[in-house]
């Protein structure tokens, strides 16, 4: 027998709570869904193009800015100066290399649109060089929690897809070609390297003006969070 003295006042609360709700979500305002974006490090964030020149200069080598980028750079100098420019850029030479132009700007007004994650190949050894240059030029924009180093490449597809990182820019076509996945990849062209080499499905950016612009664009078509 349905005793409807006990059940209605129930039914006519849960309706009363139902209507509140709505009117406090009305009321509310709506956030948008923040992105979620992946940087390398070296090549995107720091400039390595005045210690390359000045290392291949070092062993004979005069190049200008437009033989840097690595596809080019491994046609005029023999493999094993190429190695030596590697790995002494990313030494101690990395805490006298400048922030890429317009890079630090660009991720203060990110960091409000956008929670940042920056995902870096380095050699064990090489870290914390790249901690201590973050902390001088970039203090303000990832936190210790914010950085994650992998040993090879390939792993960064799985940082990515921990974090839930949507957006990744790398100066590298083949890292952004193991993350096929992740929805919105951008290869940082500084060097101007787009007709010497294929990108298909890639997004090229060829400055930190031009990234900004498409993360800001990503963001208004972002949903809306209730």
């Amino acid at each position: 027998m349905i005793l409807w003295g006990q059940i209605l006042p129930l039914l006519f609360l849960a309706f009363y709570v139902i209507i509140i709700w709505e009117i406090i979500n009305l009321n509310m305002p709506n956030k948008k869904r923040k992105l979620k974006i992946g940087f390398d490090f070296d090549g995107v964030i720091i400039d390595h193009t005045k210690n390359k020149i000045l290392i291949a200069k070092k062993y004979g080598f005069d190049i200008s800015a437009i033989h840097v980028a690595g596809h080019r750079l491994k046609k005029i100098v023999p493999e094993e100066i190429y190695v030596k420019i590697q790995d002494l850029i990313y030494g101690p030479l990395t805490l006298n290399a400048p922030v890429m132009p317009t890079a630090a700007e660009a991720m203060l007004e990110l960091s409000k649109i956008a929670d940042l994650s920056l995902v870096s190949r380095r050699a064990p050894d090489h870290r914390q060089i790249a901690i201590e240059w973050l902390n001088q030029n970039l203090p303000d924009v990832f936190s210790r929690g914010q950085i994650f180093f992998v040993d090879h490449d390939p792993q960064k597809k799985d940082i990515c897809k921990t974090l839930g990182i949507t957006v990744f820019i790398d100066d590298k076509i083949s890292v952004l070609q193991y993350m096929p996945d992740t929805p919105h990849r951008y290869w940082f062209d500084q060097y101007n390297s787009s007709d010497d080499l294929g990108y298909q499905g890639l997004i090229v950016v060829k400055s930190w003006k031009d990234f900004l612009a498409e993360i800001k664009r990503l963001s208004l078509a972002q949903p809306f969070d209730r």
